[in-house]
């Protein structure tokens, strides 16, 4: 058949989708050294994945469930996983839930995804982290939010300056829909916020009547002093969101993760899932597979990341120096570096991508430029001895792009 002239549908995009928007997992541009050595994204470590448990707990649910294993299911997500969930957060946080109080989401953003789209229209203000995990930032911008940024120290998100930013926001008629924070083992921050500064959080959301939404996809990697109570554990006002998922502690592969909030939020959520809920099949394997395996799987997961957090640092201090300043994360799967005024950023990407090593630019953790001077590295996926050579690679590179 002939080709025929091809319409042009620009114009007939939506707003949002006339915008240049890069892919969210692109990957980085390869230079002519060696192969590169990956920090750039939080890819889990492929030799954690229990392969031969999650191959027993799919014949199990096979044999057992027959065709309702294959089945659709309800929006809200698969009872016997729910179930694994409440049960956990009693277990381990004492945190009294139901299943009204909860939905299962296909992975962590889609989670976020329906909290944009229950509390935030077009136009509207949502506060981040400065720097922010750059998977919200890209929800919050493709559904036309307004992410205004506070900054992180070592003790998270600066409660003094969330006040200011809060109060000029209220007399400009913007108050925020909802305030985002990753408060254990931030990513891509690597901090952990204080007990202090989430009981003040709280209170600046009550007085207010903001929403928080807490991201903890990382609590349960903990590599030394177990992290303070959940927002939503401290929360006594109904504000808090608590998103959590089971692709850090399981595999992202299932795309299994939660959300976790009033029972009004929730319902609210749900009038937004279009797909007819998460999959009954992984649902109902994951929940086998959590009932027998997940506690002494996740001890398993924590020496290995242990060792990669303990391989990054060390290599860090024999390699980088004095050259940047980097966050001692105390769980999670991440650094933050700043870069010493020596070093020329742009070059520095340069000379990283010829000695083979990536990582992921500052710029894409903040929603208004900044971060040029620093960079997200990711120990989760290369092996220790790649993360000491990695370093050793950076630290190279960084001596090249000393101006």
């Amino acid at each position: 058949m002939q080709d025929v002239d091809r319409l042009d549908l620009s114009e007939l995009f939506a707003g949002r989708a006339q915008q240049e928007w890069g892919a969210p997992l692109a990957p980085p541009r390869q230079g002519s050294g060696p192969p590169p050595i990956p920090f750039t994204y939080g890819l889990p470590d492929p030799g954690s994945f229990p392969y031969q448990d999650i191959i027993q707990a799919t014949a199990t649910v096979v044999n057992r469930e027959g065709p309702q294993a294959f089945q659709y299911g309800t929006t809200r997500g698969f009872d016997g996983l729910l179930d694994v969930i409440i049960s956990r957060l009693a277990g381990h946080e004492g945190i009294e839930a139901t299943r009204q109080n909860l939905m299962i989401t296909n992975g962590g953003l889609h989670a976020l995804d329906t909290v944009c789209h229950a509390f935030v229209n077009p136009g509207d203000t949502v506060i981040v982290e400065a720097p922010c995990f750059h998977g919200a930032l890209d929800v919050f911008l493709r559904l036309e939010a307004k992410p205004v940024a506070v900054a992180l120290d070592d003790g998270g998100m600066r409660i003094e300056e969330l006040a200011d930013k809060v109060a000029s926001l209220v007399e400009e008629g913007r108050k925020p829909k909802f305030i985002y924070t990753v408060p254990n083992f931030h990513n891509p921050g690597g901090v952990t916020m204080t007990l202090d500064r989430r009981l003040a959080l709280l209170g600046l959301a009550a007085e207010h009547k903001i929403v928080i939404v807490e991201d903890d996809a990382y609590r349960e990697l903990c590599y030394e002093d177990d992290p303070p109570p959940s927002l939503y554990a401290l929360d006594r006002h109904g504000l808090v969101i608590r998103l959590g998922t089971f692709s850090k502690i399981l595999a992202p592969g299932m795309r299994l993760a939660w959300a976790l909030g009033p029972e009004k939020a929730i319902s609210k959520m749900l009038l937004f899932r279009f797909d007819t809920g998460t999959s009954q099949f992984g649902s109902r394997v994951a929940a086998e597979y959590c009932r027998e395996h997940i506690e002494d799987h996740i001890v398993d997961l924590v020496k290995v990341y242990r060792e990669k957090r303990d391989a990054m640092l060390h290599g860090l201090e024999e390699h980088v120096g004095s050259l940047a300043r980097w966050t001692r994360p105390q769980g999670g799967f991440y650094v933050w570096v700043d870069l010493s005024e020596k070093i020329d950023s742009d070059r520095l990407l340069e000379c990283a991508r010829e000695e083979g090593v990536n990582y992921l630019r500052g710029t894409a953790c903040f929603p208004d430029g900044r971060g040029r001077n620093s960079f997200r590295l990711s120990f989760s996926f290369p092996t220790a001895d790649e993360i000491v050579e990695g370093t050793r690679r950076l630290g190279q590179a960084m001596r090249a792009a000393k101006s």
